[in-house]
């Protein structure tokens, strides 16, 4: 029993209404109290005889109502309304909360009508008597307790009082409606039985998709256990094939222990059961606990706690008590053993046993990990209060460490946080340099791609000059680079980043993804496309879904470009390259990686072989050069994820731009050239190539034919003509010749 139910118990006992009243109070305006607990509180006043008293502060929960579920809904209303039966708003109520359950029954308005819901001063009984009613109305399926198997009842005749039912073996057959409960049992739409008779194409689907949820409706038949031989005969005769049973069963066998809510008997000849009741919570408590590691029972005994009644609590105690003794005996990481520790303060723990969070905190080599590591918004704060109580003169710069590595929730805090510390302007510095360097901070960046896709943020400029689908696109290959690091050096925390930044990439429904190509063009949108396709961190059903997205989105996104307008402006923040030069410096990156660093790596264990490492030439040596290498990769890739391909079919021959050849005369001398007009990693002047940053290709940029222009070069201005355009085809190694 909770402490709130108990303290209850003590004031009904006592007869201090003021303090039963006042616990009521301070646990609605504190929210410290869970719904069912209200509920079992109000009920238990009802039983005490007290249900008016309790009905007054019952009925503050009223408001809150509408956000409930629908069956705790209706609980609500029915034990209101049996607290206080004399105010006619809740008695209405009560009525749109079986309306929303059973409006479509045809009887419903008679059934509301004869049990008199509306009017009676006994609401107990009336909400009994309808509850009896509606399960035979027509629409609604019972069973036939003599052998005439599943019916449906077709209509209800009045004025004789019967009702006309379709049984499987007896259609059109009249039972008296009086004697209707004694002969047939009611059934939901989705029992087993009437799927079996109405809708076997159903149960065939779980049969094959959700086996386990298929037993539960075979067991939920029969309130004794089944034998096997049984749970054969029923599922053989519409579900599945008699040849195909011992495989299907075979292949069911292990998942069947390992579910908490199916109970097998021992003995030769075993039963099964669905468990119910204190006793069999218990089982299946200890059977879902039995075995877990530290983290685990702390995940499991989270749902558990959601699952099991307020009356079956009692069982997770036990757990409680465990849980508490691996805390205190230093099991689990830091970052579990600091969720478990918050848990208990708030679940069950004996607080004065629990130790002190900033004990645990001090733990913690990176605190934005056990931030991420918490579910619950309260903790989280509880734990940046924490830190800014204990670390007040750091704080400023463990503030930005853990606004650049935490997931949404830590950072809407921290966020806030800034705000009111006045920080708000830092917060561009900070985007600009996790822009240049996304590797530093990836879950920050994936944020900034968030802003641009909704428009941008007030305090984030930076994210003007770039587009959300330029954005997305880099992340695409920062994940390539995470995953790559992974592979690397093995990291449990990096692995479970990784994890979170690929799932807010391609994680059902793709929210990120959809809202940035609700901003995209197509062209932007076939960028990412070929992004994608080009990644190695998504897995190959992720990256089957990510592409389906995006052609669901843009349809042409594979043609794009072949009457696109030409691009006035080039992004500076972007290098555009055709694949041959994307090519060129992808080789170079890979081999840095594959072979010059495992080489240097070598070199490294080679030089500290030789003993004294303080005059050790050949050690100092290969350290340097293990830094240039891994800055020269970090340059490479930061270069490769800026990069935009240019494709020459797609050019716009009207004016000078990305993809073409052009034919260039020098007023003074006559002479005449031609260039591609391309990247710059794809060659130079002497193999017919102009980069686009060059004082020519600047100088060209978006001309026509018969434009003349000035082009500042060392030695002087000279002055030149457009005469031609044309596209360029790559031709060889020598590309642009």
């Amino acid at each position: 029993m909770s402490e709130f139910l108990k303290a209850l118990d003590h004031t009904v006992r006592q007869g201090n209404w003021d303090e039963y009243e006042e616990l009521w109070l301070n646990a609605v305006e504190k929210e410290t109290v869970s719904f069912p607990e209200f509920l079992q509180a109000a009920q238990r006043a009802i039983s005490a005889g007290q249900g008016e008293r309790a009905g007054k502060v019952f009925e503050l929960l009223e408001p809150q109502a509408g956000a409930l579920g629908h069956k705790a809904r209706r609980a609500f209303f029915e034990t209101l309304v049996q607290c206080l039966p004399k105010p006619r708003p809740h008695r209405h109520s009560l009525i749109e909360a079986y309306r929303e359950e059973f409006g479509e029954v045809e009887g419903f308005e008679v059934c509301v009508k004869s049990s008199e819901i509306k009017e009676s001063k006994e609401p107990k009984s009336a909400i009994a008597l309808f509850l009896r009613m509606i399960h035979y109305q027509p629409g609604c399926y019972v069973y036939h307790k003599s052998g005439w198997g599943v019916g449906k009842i077709n209509r209800i005749d009045p004025v004789e009082g019967a009702a006309e039912i379709d049984f499987q073996e007896k259609p059109d057959h009249r039972v008296l409606l009086e004697a209707l409960p004694d002969i047939a049992q009611p059934l939901t739409h989705n029992h087993f039985l009437v799927l079996s008779w109405r809708k076997p194409e159903e149960l065939q689907r779980l049969a094959m998709e959700e086996p386990i949820e298929l037993l539960r409706k075979v067991l939920a038949t029969s309130e004794r256990p089944l034998p096997l031989a049984r749970i054969r005969e029923m599922l053989t005769e519409s579900v599945i094939p008699l040849p195909d049973w011992s495989k299907w069963w075979a292949r069911q066998r292990t998942a069947i222990k390992q579910d908490p809510t199916i109970g097998v008997s021992g003995g030769r000849s075993s039963e099964f059961f669905l468990l119910d009741g204190p006793e069999a919570v218990a089982k299946s408590v200890d059977r879902r606990m039995n075995g877990l590691d530290f983290k685990e029972r702390l995940r499991v005994l989270r749902d558990l706690v959601e699952e099991v009644s307020i009356d079956d609590r009692h069982v997770l105690q036990p757990h409680f008590e465990k849980l508490l003794k691996d805390l205190l005996r230093g099991d689990g990481t830091p970052e579990v053993r600091l969720g478990v520790l918050l848990y208990l303060r708030r679940e069950g723990g004996d607080l004065g046993e629990l130790p002190d969070v900033a004990t645990l905190i001090q733990e913690h080599d990176r605190l934005a990990d056990a931030l991420n590591t918490l579910t619950r918004q309260e903790d989280q704060r509880e734990i940046i209060d924490q830190i800014r109580e204990h670390h007040p003169e750091e704080w400023p710069q463990i503030q930005v460490d853990l606004l650049l590595n935490s997931d949404d929730g830590p950072r809407e805090i921290l966020l806030s946080l800034f705000e009111e510390a006045g920080r708000s302007g830092e917060l561009n510095a900070l985007a600009e340099e996790v822009r240049r360097v996304p590797l530093n901070a990836p879950m920050f960046f994936l944020w900034l791609v968030r802003c641009s896709a909704n428009g941008g943020h007030p305090n984030l400029p930076c994210l003007n000059d770039i587009t959300p689908a330029d954005l997305f696109r880099q992340s695409v290959s920062l994940l390539d680079r995470l995953s790559l690091q992974l592979e690397n050096a093995r990291d449990t925390a990096a692995e479970v980043r990784v994890k979170r930044f690929r799932h807010q990439l391609s994680g059902k429904p793709l929210p990120l993804l959809k809202k940035v190509l609700e901003r995209s063009s197509p062209r932007a949108a076939r960028n990412i496309y070929i992004g994608v396709q080009a990644s190695r961190g998504f897995s190959t059903g992720a990256q089957q879904r990510v592409l389906a997205t995006i052609l669901r989105a843009h349809p042409d996104v594979l043609t794009v470009g072949k009457t696109a307008e030409t691009k006035a402006t080039l992004d500076e923040n972007v290098i555009y390259s055709t694949e041959r030069g994307f090519q060129l410096k992808s080789t170079e990156l890979e081999e840095i990686r594959n072979e010059k660093l495992p080489a240097i790596f070598k070199a490294i264990g080679d030089a500290a072989a030789l003993g004294d490492l303080s005059e050790n030439s050949e050690f100092t040596s290969a350290i340097e050069e293990r830094e240039n290498l891994n800055r020269r990769a970090m340059d490479l890739q930061s270069q490769l994820d800026r990069v935009q391909r240019i494709d020459p079919k797609e050019a716009n021959l009207e004016v000078a731009n990305l993809g073409t050849r052009l034919t260039l005369t020098n007023i003074g001398s006559g002479e005449t050239v031609s260039y591609a007009l391309l990247g710059p990693w794809d060659g130079n002047p002497d193999e017919g190539v102009i980069s686009y940053l060059s004082a020519i290709g600047k100088a060209v940029w978006q001309r026509k034919p018969g434009d003349e222009f000035e082009v500042e070069l060392p030695d002087g201005s000279v002055a030149m003509r457009l005469d031609a355009i044309e596209r360029y085809r790559a031709t060889g190694a020598r590309a642009g010749r």
